[in-house]
């Protein structure tokens, strides 16, 4: 007699978990989710990369970047159909996963460890510059405010653009909780309770967003009587390695969308459009 599982049980096969649910997630979600990983909270800082590092450097790096993390990507991908059980990437293998069933523990150990400072440093570094956005869009309307924790504990401050610190962040060196933080918090804080498949549509909707953002930037700045002066073709900094790799580390988030993806996606045409997208997205605005 056959066994039916209740809707959004897992099952184990060969160490790889299966969800009977439906892997919902085409050709659109796939190339949104690819090109937000690339075009990530490092874009702020690539007009200023550009400057110092010359355009034929940047643009270099940035195509030798989208090429080796389309073929890095499509590596994993190998890697995954490889494990028993998950030929047609029927199961749910993540990338730890991945790493624990090819490398040795020790290996493992390692990887595991240099994972969870990475997420952890990516996470931190997209959450302070989303929310020196929100706190610079209510700094331009007229006041922006923040509970300070340090060297001020439990101080309410508010400023005006004019007592603003433009340097880095607009409360200068104090260690502040701002309104921006907490918008950016009650905005994205019910999103981390869905797996990837049921915040598809969010993200979408924030790609439409962003290539709108992105339209009205090129226009702006081709109404602007651009001075080419400032964008050398060879700068004299080496520097820019850092400000692209930013944006192409989301080679190993890649796993958690073979496992989502429609059976229907082609995991190399997806990636051929997405990282082209990406990288122009990081090189015509920027430039």
């Amino acid at each position: 007699m056959a066994t039916t599982l209740a809707p959004g049980v897992i099952e184990r096969k060969h160490g790889v978990a299966s969800n009977v649910l439906a892997k919902n997630i085409g050709w659109f979600g796939s190339l949104v989710m690819l090109a937000d990983g690339i075009t990530g909270p490092g874009v702020v800082l690539l007009p200023l990369a550009y400057q110092t590092t010359g355009w034929v450097g940047m643009v270099s790096l940035i195509v030798i970047c989208s090429v080796m993390s389309a073929v890095t990507i499509l590596f994993l991908a190998e890697s995954m159909s490889k494990v028993p059980g998950n030929s047609n990437f029927e199961g749910r293998l993540t990338y730890l996963q991945l790493v624990k069933t090819y490398m040795t523990p020790v290996s493992y150990r390692c990887v595991f460890a240099t994972y969870i400072f990475w997420t952890m440093g990516m996470n931190v570094s997209s959450i302070v510059m989303s929310a020196q956005v929100f706190d610079n869009v209510l700094l331009t309307s007229g006041k922006a405010c923040a509970l300070e924790l340090a060297p001020r504990f439990a101080h309410h401050v508010c400023i005006s653009a004019a007592e603003s610190d433009t340097e880095d962040s607009i409360f200068g060196d104090a260690w502040v909780v701002s309104v921006g933080y907490l918008v950016l918090a009650f905005v994205t804080i019910p999103f981390g309770f869905l797996d990837l498949s049921e915040n598809i549509s969010y993200q979408c909707v924030t790609f439409v967003g962003l290539l709108i953002v992105y339209f009205i930037w090129c226009g702006y700045f081709l109404s602007l009587d651009i001075d080419f002066s400032q964008l050398p073709a060879i700068g004299e900094s080496g520097n820019a390695l850092g400000f692209v790799l930013f944006n192409f580390a989301f080679v190993v988030i890649t796993p958690e969308w073979i496992n989502e993806k429609s059976s229907e996606v082609d995991i190399p045409k997806s990636l051929a459009i997405a990282v082209t997208l990406g990288g122009l997205l990081l090189m015509v605005p920027a430039a």
